[in-house]
C-alpha cells in the first residue's frame, strides 16, 4: 500500500467548533427597528413588486424559469421546485460584500452577507420552477428577496452551466458597480476591510 493510499484512510478530524467557542463571539443587540440609513430608501408597493415580477418574466422570453442559489438558497430554498441541478456560474463569484445595517449588523458595526460579484466562477444549485402560474411564482420570489426600489437592480438573470448545457437563471443580490450597499473586497486572511472598521468577520453577528 502506498503512502498516498494509506493517507486516504485516515480518521476524520474532530470538529473544532464547539459551543464554548460560539459563546465567546455571540453578541445580542436589541432590535431598535430600521436604522436611519433606510430613511431615504423607497419601499416597493405590491403594485411595484407585481410590475417587477412581470418585467423579469418578459426578460426571460417564455423560457423555463430557473432560480440560481449560491448561499442560503442551497440548503433553504423556501419555495417549491420541480428539479434541482448543481451548476456553475462562470464570470461570477460569491463574496461577503453586502453591507447589512440591521438584522445581522448595526449602523456602528455593519454586517456582511454574501453577494455575487464579477469575475471567477461560482458553484451553486439551479432550481427549475413549475410551469404553472409563472407570474405568481415570480412574485413570491420578488417578495422574498427585495423590499426597496434601490435593491431591485440586484435581481438579474445570469447564465449558468450544467456540463455542456447552458441556460439562464434568476438570482438576487448581484453587485452593481458603484452600488452604495456593497463593500470593497473583503481581506481573505482577516475577513475585514475599511467598511467594518477593520473588525474581523468573526466579530460580526
Amino acid at each position: 500500500m502506498t503512502s498516498a493510499t494509506a493517507g486516504s484512510h485516515r480518521r476524520p478530524r474532530a470538529l473544532a467548533l464547539t459551543d464554548d467557542l460560539v459563546a465567546r463571539v455571540s453578541r445580542s443587540v436589541p432590535d431598535t427597528g430600521l436604522p436611519a440609513s433606510y430613511s431615504d430608501m423607497s419601499v416597493l408597493t405590491e403594485d411595484d413588486k407585481l410590475a417587477l415580477a412581470e418585467r423579469l418574466l418578459r426578460e426571460n422570453s417564455g423560457a423555463e424559469f430557473w432560480v440560481f442559489g449560491y448561499g442560503s438558497l442551497i440548503w433553504k430554498p423556501a419555495f417549491d421546485y420541480v428539479e434541482a441541478r448543481r451548476v456553475v456560474a462562470h464570470g461570477w463569484h460569491r463574496d461577503f460584500s453586502l453591507l447589512v445595517h440591521s438584522w445581522r449588523g448595526t449602523e456602528e458595526q455593519p454586517g456582511l452577507m454574501l453577494a455575487l460579484k464579477r469575475g471567477g466562477s461560482c458553484t451553486g444549485v439551479a432550481y427549475r420552477m413549475s410551469s404553472d402560474d409563472p407570474k405568481g411564482q415570480m412574485l413570491r420570489f420578488v417578495r422574498r428577496e427585495v423590499d426597496y426600489h434601490e435593491d431591485a437592480p440586484t435581481i438579474r438573470w445570469i447564465t449558468v452551466r450544467d456540463g455542456n448545457e447552458t441556460f439562464r437563471a434568476l438570482t438576487s443580490w448581484v453587485a452593481v458597480r458603484g452600488e452604495p450597499g456593497f463593500s470593497s473586497p473583503v481581506d481573505r486572511r482577516t475577513g475585514s476591510d475599511d467598511c467594518t472598521g477593520g473588525r474581523s468577520l468573526r466579530q460580526l453577528r
